[in-house]
């Protein structure tokens, strides 16, 4: 429960945390090996957990997983347990765009890639481990497959004047479990 944005959830019988993205292909073929089932734990926003706790490993994304880098060339290099207002934060920062449709999506990088509709022309390539080892491919390959995805390479364009949203508009989609909640009445 401590690893959950909703604090649900008990014991499990393995928590593992997985710093390197080049032992988490050892750790998941660790985990197969014994036939323990495998939960993956990224931001842990979007996961729910039944008091009674989880049968199996859960593996936590740690410090390679939150990466969040600019390149030289305007490439994002993103871990797949960078939150996602923390991302579109960084890049509205940096006056990059089309995040429009994803200014509502809370939860993990990883996980929205996945689960999410709007990465299709940020995305440039997802890396994920399939067959004991990292390899590359499209928003396509970690949908139909059950991968483990571990970051992706990323496009945004940059803003112009017309496709900047206005600053109210933009203040009311941001609302998300990353804010701090403003002051307010009981009534």
């Amino acid at each position: 429960s401590a690893h959950t944005a909703h604090r649900t959830g008990g014991p499990c019988d393995v928590f593992v945390v997985v710093h390197r993205q080049d032992a988490l292909a050892t750790v998941l073929a660790d985990c197969r090996s014994v036939s323990w089932r495998i939960t993956l734990l990224g931001a842990g926003t979007r996961t729910v957990v039944r008091d009674g706790g989880i049968a199996g490993a859960v593996i936590r994304l740690g410090v390679d997983f939150t990466r969040c880098e600019r390149s030289v060339d305007g490439s994002w290099e993103v871990g797949a347990a960078v939150p996602v207002p923390a991302l579109l934060a960084r890049a509205e920062a940096v006056g990059a765009g089309g995040t429009a449709a994803l200014q509502t999506v809370a939860g993990s990088c990883g996980a929205s890639w996945v689960l999410d509709d709007g990465w299709a022309a940020l995305v440039r390539c997802v890396r994920f481990v399939s067959r004991g080892r990292v390899r590359e491919g499209g928003l396509s390959d970690v949908r139909d497959r059950r991968v483990v995805v571990v970051g992706a390479s990323l496009t945004f364009p940059a803003v112009t004047r017309s496709h900047a949203l206005p600053w109210v508009l933009r203040k009311k989609l941001v609302g998300s479990w990353y804010n701090v909640p403003g002051r307010r009445s009981a009534r």
